[in-house]
């Protein structure tokens, strides 16, 4: 019975719709611009949270990185008491990498900032420097345009090898099908040219590794000094299958304080860090945006929602007489209840669809603009989430405003309700 009324109210409410077009439309628009409003806001705060940490992720995220500054970026940072201990070293490695029985892979890795290559004519200023320890493809993988990884022995004899980034090969090698087996010049010594990887773009950091060579560590050092206060040296350890984080930096907290003779009352005099460190730190952030997202949408979705009850009101108030009719033939005040919310639900839901369909085709739009332009590897996803959102808000909506112009209907006297003419 329920499902009969539900169905015949539906086709009732529908062809109301259909015989007042611009009073549909006008709320229709109002409920459309206040979907697309708070889920376009969703889908940007949502787009910005997961390109900000598979951003951060993708440089490891179930790996921990030891060296001497912690990643704790509070207020009081006390940097002061960082600045004085010793970095990483290339002995520290052999030492984990002997004594661990919880690392599957562990990797040395030193940085040189703002270096220039050269090849012929051309040179690529403020290219950043990567030495890397064999193991390093273990820990991150590359996909190459060309070329390959370090060999073994390549490691092993500290050769002049290098891998290029795809942006540092494009102005080196402008005119040429290849770099591989090409020389670029660093410091004045000639580099042979194994590898270019695969172009990258920029993330949301404006971080690209397309700027980045990779040489081996034990060449790279013959040019910076391990000791050195001012370059920025890490290991960077992945756990076997099965060993949490926690375990293995439980397990390098006694390998790292007995190799450096730290006493039971001494502090330690190195870092572990781990990329959830650095998310943590976002989600106060996004919790903020959310409630800001709300808030705007909110007063959006209000606007719209006052103009669904203002139009059902003033459809009650044509209708009146007709309602009257109904009851006198029968109609329960149900019925009469579930007609007039059935349509506000309508009204709302169709409104909800267009509005979200505006918000899919906003975001295909800046996406298509992003892929062109940019060059950022930024991409706005409207999720399945946020489509229920729409729709669901949208029926809360029509439950909402349409109630109050519903029970007025219902509760009208059929005598009185016949008169009203």
């Amino acid at each position: 019975m329920i499902f009969k009324v539900i169905t015949q109210s539906t086709v009732l409410a529908t062809q109301e719709l259909y015989n007042n077009k611009l009073r549909a439309l006008l709320s229709l628009t109002g409920i459309a611009i206040g979907i697309l409003c708070i889920i376009s806001v969703f889908t940007a705060v949502d787009s910005l949270e997961r390109n900000i940490k598979s951003t951060i992720q993708s440089f490891g995220n179930n790996l921990v990185f030891v060296e001497k500054w912690p990643w704790e970026f509070k207020q009081d940072y006390p940097w002061w008491k960082y600045l004085g201990r010793p970095n990483v070293s290339p002995s520290e490695l052999k030492l984990v990498q002997a004594k661990s029985k919880l690392a599957d892979a562990v990797a040395y890795q030193i940085f040189a900032a703002n270096s220039n290559l050269e090849a012929s004519e051309n040179m690529a200023s403020g290219v950043s420097i990567s030495g890397i320890s064999d193991d390093y493809s273990k820990l991150k993988e590359f996909s190459y345009q060309e070329g390959r990884y370090f060999l073994p022995t390549e490691f092993y004899s500290n050769q002049a090898v290098v891998i290029l980034g795809n942006s540092i090969a494009s102005v080196l090698f402008p005119n040429d099908s290849t770099a591989i087996g090409k020389y670029v010049k660093y410091h004045g010594d000639k580099l042979r040219v194994v590898g270019v990887l695969k172009k990258e773009g920029k993330d949301i950091f404006q971080n690209s590794n397309d700027n980045i060579a990779y040489l081996t560590t034990g060449y790279l050092l013959r040019f910076l000094d391990p000791k050195n206060m001012n370059v920025r040296q890490q290991l960077l350890v992945k756990p076997k299958e099965g060993i949490d984080l926690d375990e293995l930096k439980s397990e390098l907290t006694g390998i790292l304080r007995s190799t450096r003779r730290l006493s039971p009352f001494d502090v330690d005099n190195f870092a572990l860090n781990q990329i959830s460190m650095i998310t943590s730190i976002f989600d106060p952030v996004f919790l903020i945006l959310y409630i800001i997202g709300f808030i705007i949408g909110g007063f959006s979705i209000l606007v719209g929602g006052f103009g669904i009850a203002n139009i059902m009101f003033v459809s009650v108030k044509e209708r009146t007489s007709l309602i009257g009719v109904k009851k006198a033939l029968g109609a329960r005040n149900s019925y009469i209840l579930i007609e007039f919310l059935i349509e506000a639900i309508l009204l709302c839901l169709v409104g909800g669809i267009i509005g979200l369909a505006l918000v899919l085709g906003l975001f295909a739009l800046a996406n298509y603009g992003l892929s062109k332009g940019s060059g950022i590897n930024f991409v706005f996803v409207v999720s399945t989430k946020n489509i229920l959102i729409g729709l669901f808000t949208s029926i809360f909506l029509g439950i909402i405003f349409g109630i109050i112009p519903a029970l007025m209907a219902s509760r009208l006297h059929p005598v009185d309700a016949m008169r009203s003419n």
